[in-house]
Parts: structure tokens; sequence; C-alpha cells
């Protein structure tokens, strides 16, 4: 090229402006244009030309808007190409533009090794809708496909609380592809720094008042630090403190450092009370296009068995004193519900496993997995046209199992390990943690148990189906096996001689929150099982059967 800035004949080829990132003054370039197009020899301009009437091109963008509006696109072909130039985040005072620059990076460049490792950008397996490659033309379409999961990969940081996406064409001028060059503008607001909450719970048969608090953004990379305390009848306090961080500029893949501590009171099932503290670290990863979620942590907990009545059982004053454990513990979520909380539609699977060794400087070595589904489906009865009369019913059912095996022979298992079932949320009309082995007054717990259950709901008042009050019928069965019987023998027991019950109530649900109050009674029953007849009133998130 010469010195007035005129290409020769013998120019090597021009390469236009890369994509880029804004964010707050600061800009990302990164080169993803292919290689191979020539630009037309240009000639100074002459008088004639002057005096001609310059024709300004429409861009592609609004061509393509017009088109689509007024459904004239029938192939990929017909689609006017678009070019990304660049993303514009606007609105943004307390994030770093460093990581905002990181986060939208993979979707105008080739990611990182770490985040292709994780899946991360607009081509990633958690994406369901193919999107184009950056550099690369595209179509309308797949722009507006891309600004939509860039948007809602801003949403689910939880730093703003309004995303507003808008195409432009690119102000670049210098570019050959000028026409099809196109700006992703995001409007953000955000999200208050600080929360704070107290609130009083009854329920279960405790009574607690906490406070929870909240700071998000708290380093300007998407930290955020949530901590509660509770004190309350059963739960004398409890400290709860988490730092979370989005990992490789993804939230949906985030790593958390935490800390906790709890006293409790067992007195009124198992004669002693609890102490606990422990230091957590975790990652998570997701992918919301099939509903999965996978956590692998590593947790060291520090509890003690203090305070044992003088009633106690022999198995409780054996764990009287202090105790280490420290483990790797997986969990693995599949949901497709519609919605997580008294759904109408949709599967939900869980499995958690904790391996607890020695070699990771514990006092337990024990294999230990807990595994829930639960199935939801709406009943349609529009064959029989009624379907007015009755939207809204629906029904769910949900299975419960989990076991603990030693890895050191002759190791007995903590009692904090076991397994216990009962209560408004577990087996309803039985008193929580009442069933499984006994030892005198003390609920000792199992090494395996099962719990199934069914619940079908309907609207508590025709036409009614949208309100969150809903009548529901249930049917819920169970056991713990444990005791000094061979576990062969346990399991085989507890299979033959299952604890059940029925009855029907009403479910509301407020948010996460969900409240019921149940009229029914045992079926069957084991000898020590506690058994509640009449009215049960039970307040939680998780429920047998959905």
């Amino acid at each position: 090229m010469s010195d007035d800035g005129v290409a020769g004949p013998s120019s090597s080829p021009p390469v236009p402006p890369s994509p880029r990132v804004e964010t707050a003054g600061v800009e990302a370039g990164v080169d993803a244009q292919p290689a191979g197009e020539q630009d037309a020899e240009l000639l100074p301009p002459t008088e004639d030309d002057a005096a001609l009437p310059r024709e300004v091109p429409e861009h592609n963008l609004i061509a393509a808007q017009q088109a689509l509006q007024g459904g004239i696109f029938t192939m990929a072909t017909d689609h006017p190409p678009l070019r990304l130039s660049s993303i514009r985040l606007i609105g943004t005072t307390h994030v770093r533009p460093s990581f905002l620059s990181h986060l939208c990076a993979p979707y105008i460049s080739q990611p990182t090794a770490l985040q292709r490792l994780l899946g991360v950008g607009p081509s990633s397996s958690s994406s369901s809708h193919p999107l184009p490659a950056p550099g690369e033309r595209t179509t309308l379409r797949e722009l507006l496909a891309l600004s939509a999961r860039l948007a809602e990969q801003l949403d689910r940081l939880d730093l703003f609380r309004g995303v507003d996406v808008t195409l432009l064409p690119s102000a670049s001028a210098d570019s050959p592809h000028s026409k099809e060059e196109t700006d992703i503008v995001i409007q953000l607001a955000e999200a208050p720094r600080f929360w704070l909450k107290s609130s009083s719970d009854v329920g279960n048969g405790e009574g607690s008042v906490s406070l929870q608090g909240r700071v998000r953004n708290l380093f300007g990379g998407g930290e955020k630090l949530e901590g509660s305390y509770e004190v309350g009848t059963r739960t004398r306090s409890a400290l709860n403190a988490t730092l979370s961080a989005p990992v490789a500029g993804s939230a949906d893949h985030v790593a958390r450092l935490g800390v906790y501590s709890c006293e409790r009171d067992k007195s009124w099932y198992a004669s002693h009370e609890e102490s606990s503290a422990g230091l957590r670290v975790s990652i998570e990863g997701a992918n919301r296009a099939r509903g999965l979620t996978n956590e692998l942590a590593c947790e060291g907990v520090w509890r003690r068995i203090g305070r044992v009545g003088a009633g106690a059982s022999t198995p409780v004053r054996r764990e009287r004193g202090d105790d280490v454990k420290t483990s790797l513990v997986h969990t693995l979520v599949h949901d497709t519900r519609d919605e997580p909380f008294l759904g109408s539609e949709g599967w939900f699977g869980k499995s958690v496993t904790e391996l607890a060794s020695r070699w990771l400087g514990g006092g337990r070595d024990h294999l230990r997995w807990e595994g829930e589904a639960s199935l939801t489906r709406r009943l349609d009865f529009t064959s029989t046209g009624l379907r007015g009369e009755v939207q809204g019913w629906g029904y769910s059912t949900g299975l419960r199992t989990g076991f603990i095996l030693p890895l050191r022979r002759g190791e007995r298992h903590h009692l904090s390990d076991l397994f216990h079932l009962g209560g408004p949320t577990s087996l309803r009309m039985f008193s929580p943690n009442s069933l499984g082995p006994k030892s005198g007054r003390d609920s000792l717990g199992g090494w395996a148990y099962y719990e199934v259950g069914g619940s079908l709901f309907a609207p508590c008042w025709p036409g009614k189906a949208h309100w969150p009050l809903k009548v529901h019928a249930f049917l819920n069965a169970g056991q713990v096996a444990g005791g000094a019987s061979s576990r062969g023998q346990s399991l085989l027991s507890a299979a033959r001689e299952p604890s059940m019950s029925a009855g029907m109530g009403l479910a509301y649900t407020q948010g996460p929150l969900r409240v019921e109050v149940n009229a029914g009674m045992p079926i069957t029953s084991r000898r020590g099982d506690g058994q509640r007849k009449g009215v049960q009133f039970g307040i939680g998130i998780d429920f047998l059967g959905g």
C-alpha cells in the first residue's frame, strides 16, 4: 500500500476490523475474519465524480428486519448476510470491564482451552439453537438467537435487574463489509448490591428466627457473598456463609467456598445434642438445555455428640464425643419440570454420592448414596369435552432411597450419617425421624431406606386452576433397614413390612416454599413408629411425591 493510502494492484488482501467487545470504554479486539477476499483498486476521485449524487447503500440489517417482518424469507440463502462487529455493554458501574469482556469473548472469538473444556460459548452443548461461529457470515435469526443466549447468560449472573438487547448497524465505516457488520448493544441496569432480610418460621414442630444477607458483585467479577444466621427451639443456632464466583466467565459454572456451624437439639428423638462445624469447596456446572446440573465438592466437618440425656440408650452414649469426617461429594440433578415447585409436567431426578476416607484426613471410611426421582403429569380430559371443568388437575409420584456401606471392616456408622424417616415432608402421618430401629426411647436411624409416594392435585375451587392453593390426596409408604440383624434380613424385612399412610389436605405454594395441612392416618406401621392421626401441618421445600 502506498503512502497516500491507495491500494495498488499488487497489494496484499486487507483484513477487515475484527469483532470487539466494548465495556465502559474498554475494547477487546479479536482476529476472527476469514482471509482471501480482495478489495477493488481505488482511484482518486475526479471532478465529474464529485458532481454526481452519492447513493448511501441500505444496510443489510435494515433489509433483513423488513423482510423478516414481512415474512419474505423462505430459505437460508434468502437472508441478507450479516456479520457481528462488536458487542457494546452500557450501564455498568460496579462490574469490571475485564470480566464482561471475558464473558462476551466466546461469542466473537475462539474460546480459551478452559472455556472449551467447560462448554462455554454460543456453540456449547447447552445451547438449544445452532449459533454462528465468530467472524463468519450469519443471518438475522442467528444473531437474534446469539443475542438471546448472551442476554440469558447476563441475567443468570444475578447482577442485573434489567437486560435490554438491540441490534444496530455498525458505526465502522472502514470495513469492506460495512453493509453487513452489525453491533449488539446491551443496556444493563445493575441490581442492588446489598440485601438483608429477617424472618420467623413455625412448622414441623419447630419455631425459628433467621437473618439472611447478600452482597452482589463483591470484587467486581460477579462474586456473591451470602450468609444466614438462625436461632430456634430445636436448631439452637445455625450460621452459614458462602462465597461464590462464576468460572471462565460463565453463569452456568460456579465455584463456591462455604463455612458453616450448627447446634441442634436432638433430645426429643435421640437423647442428645449435636454441634457441628465445617468447610466446603465445590464447583458446579449446568447444562440448561438438557436440565442437567453437576457438582463436585470436598467437605470437612467436625461433629460433637454432647449433653446426652440421663435415659439415653447405649448406642447414643457410645457415640459421645468428637468426630471428624472428610469426604468427596458428587451431586447430579436432572430436572425437566415446567415449575420446580408443584409443577404440572416433567421429571426430576437427583443422585448424591459421598465417599468418606481417612486418606482425606478424616476419621470415617464409608460410601453413602441417596437417590430421588419424581414424575409429574397433567390430567387432560380434552377428548371428553370437559376440559374447562377439570383444568388444573394433575398427579405426581416420587421415590427416595439411600444406603451407607462401611469401607473398613467392623466400623460403626456415626449417628449423624444414618437415615431417618417420618414427618410431613417425608412419610406423612408419622412423627419426624420416628421410623426405623429403636433402642429404648431413642430412634437410631438405619443404614438403608426407601419411601414412595403418590399425590393427586385438584383446584380448590372450580375455575381457579391458576391459584397456588390446591386440594391433594396422598398415599405414602416406606421403611428403614437397620438393627442387629444381618443386612440381608434387614432389607427383606423393610421391603415386606412397609409403614403406610393415606389422607388428603391442602397444599399452598409461595415461591420455593410449600405449606401443607393434611388430615389422614397410618394404614400399617411397625411397633415403635411414631403414628400421627388427625391433622398434620408441614412447611418446607422438598416434599415426598412432588
